[in-house]
């Protein structure tokens, strides 16, 4: 299988981009807050990574490149404004301890996004990053981008999403395993709607 990054596998594709970020942040549902941009960047990374090792080829395509935060893709700051000009997205800056976070919220919350791009195997990709890092701050997903392939990188430095497989050499923890073992098992009996409930209610903000 060839891994080989041809220049032409990097050009975005733009409409299948946005479709992914319109699906994670209506999986936000109620709490916006469980997804900012930093969790999108590294979601799009995880996301790219594991489509390249599935198939051999990039799904997304665009540039992503070292940022101090983790993986970043380039060209996501201009997505989100295509979709905040058509009423899709809303974003809102919170000052967080001195430091300025943006946030987005999905503006039709009872209508789920068309997928028309994604198979059935991305969506469960997809769902499942999102179940895993929804529940962590962004702190701490340093963990899983942070490895020493990638800060041996310099800054702003274009990155394979292949780097993913540095990853693996950390040994999942057993909730990991369960937790993937219970949306293998829900997407392997079509229960998306199961999922994606599953998914909000675990991400609701704590009343």
């Amino acid at each position: 299988m060839q891994f080989q990054m041809q220049a032409e596998a990097t050009k975005l594709n733009r409409e299948k981009a946005k479709e992914i970020v319109r699906y994670i942040v209506y999986l936000t549902g109620k709490n916006p807050k469980a997804f900012g941009k930093t969790k999108l960047h590294k979601i799009l990374w995880f996301y790219e990574g594991f489509m390249m090792l599935a198939t051999g080829k990039r799904a997304i395509g665009g540039k992503f490149v070292k940022n101090r935060f983790g993986p970043t893709l380039e060209e996501l700051d201009s997505l989100i404004e295509e979709l905040e000009k058509e009423g899709i997205l809303k974003a809102k800056k919170v000052s967080e301890l001195g430091f300025y976070s943006v946030y987005y919220r999905w503006m039709f919350e009872a209508i789920p996004p068309k997928l028309e791009h994604l198979s059935k195997e991305e969506i469960e990709l997809i769902s499942y990053l999102v179940y895993v890092f929804g529940k962590k701050k962004a702190s701490e997903l340093s963990r899983y981008t942070h490895t020493p392939a990638f800060r041996a990188k310099r800054e702003y430095e274009e990155l394979n999403p292949l780097m993913i497989l540095h990853h693996f050499v950390r040994k999942p923890t057993q909730e990991e395993v369960e937790e993937a073992k219970r949306f293998a098992q829900l997407a392997h009996e079509g229960k998306y709607d199961e999922i994606v409930e599953h998914i909000r209610k675990e991400l609701e903000p704590a009343t």
